[in-house]
């Protein structure tokens, strides 16, 4: 609120999303288990036994070595069509060597336009400034934007805004931004990666990860995808047909 009343709206923003996204990340379950287990855990774990316990798995995932899978269909970046009332939904990326990378990950999908020094922000395209709009500074300087940095090269015949940028969030974790050439504007800020090996053979879909094995069912039709596991809902992912833009593990 201070921050908000003098007047940097950025700021407050990030503090309000850093805000609820750590309060979901440890109420969110993650895919592989239910409400219960999750509400079990979030009791039982302190938050230092969780850094010690993340630590310890990345040194583990390290040596993982994961068999090629029989189908490469489902190479690159999914996003799940469901979200919480938080924008909290989950992110599958699948590799060609095997292994996988899931994690509950904040999925906003908005609309910008640049107004001067300012984006103006909506739920609808090409907002103009009112009660579901906001308007944030710019503050571009060469690859850097507030606490922000480009992600790659400015796109050719573009404003400088346009394109990927990554900004750190505490305690280790890493936000992603897209500003597309046609106004829209994602978030992405994946919380807790967990790493695996997985089998697919056009219909069948395998998971094993953390010591356990789990198989279902796997529709897919172009960049959209239906999952059905046992004791689940039908769960449906979309790929980005450009390709994966953000990582769902943070940077080394």
């Amino acid at each position: 609120m201070l921050f908000h009343w003098r007047g940097y709206q950025w700021i407050a923003m990030a503090l309000l999303i850093l805000g609820f996204s750590e309060m979901e990340w440890w109420t969110s379950p993650s895919f592989f288990g239910g409400a219960q287990q999750e509400f079990t855990r979030l009791i039982e774990n302190k938050i230092w036994g969780r850094r010690f316990q993340m630590i310890a798995s990345w040194l583990l995932l390290a040596a993982l070595n994961c068999p090629p899978p029989q189908s490469s269909q489902l190479v690159g970046l999914w996003e799940s069509e469901s979200k919480s009332k938080g924008g909290i939904g989950h992110a599958f990326e699948f590799r060609s060597d095997g292994s996988f990378v899931v994690s509950p990950t904040v999925l906003v999908d908005s609309y910008y336009r640049i107004s001067g020094d300012q984006v103006i922000m909506g739920d609808k395209p090409n907002p103009e400034p009112g009660d579901h709009a906001k308007s944030l500074p710019l503050m571009i300087e060469g690859n850097r934007r507030g606490n922000g940095e480009r992600v790659g090269s400015p796109v050719p015949g573009q404003p400088p805004l346009v394109g990927v940028w990554r900004t750190p969030f505490p305690p280790a974790a890493m936000a992603y931004e897209k500003y597309t050439p046609d106004g829209r504007w994602l978030f992405r800020l994946p919380m807790r990666p967990e790493k695996g090996c997985y089998g697919f053979d056009g219909a069948k879909l395998t998971f094993a990860i953390n010591g356990k094995q789990e198989s279902g069912s796997a529709e897919l039709r172009g960049d959209n995808l239906s999952l059905k596991f046992p004791n689940r809902g039908v769960d449906k992912y979309h790929r980005d047909p450009t390709g994966a833009w953000y990582p769902l593990e943070p940077p080394k």
